[in-house]
């Protein structure tokens, strides 16, 4: 066997494949739940950014996670100043995600 045949087998063995189209679906649902909450704006998949594995373009098979920012409007720091602001605003992502996916069960 050939090393250009054997790179070509490491690498196709390496892609991500179907794996790829489940993440997005799942980073566009969670990017779409929290434009509705912060945002009012229904089905909106901006205002994120993708980070990690995936937005390095470095994700191999069987990743499993995905890491993205999702970007705040900016007004929205002044409605939570205080020492437990950026708890409260954690705390409205987490419901929201917990709207989005009703079944999966909480973290221990």
């Amino acid at each position: 066997m050939k090393t250009s045949e054997i790179f070509e087998t490491l690498l196709k063995n390496l892609k991500v494949g179907e794996t790829a189209t489940t993440v997005a679906s799942r980073r566009d649902e969670i990017t779409k739940a929290l434009n509705k909450d912060f945002r009012d704006k229904d089905g909106c998949t901006d205002y994120k950014l993708m980070v990690g594995s995936f937005g390095r373009h470095t994700a191999i098979k069987g990743v499993s996670d995905l890491d993205m920012i999702f970007i705040l409007p900016p007004g929205i720091r002044s409605s939570y100043d205080g020492d437990t602001g950026p708890r409260r605003i954690l705390e409205r992502v987490r419901d929201d995600l917990k709207a989005r996916y009703t079944s999966t069960p909480p973290a221990t």
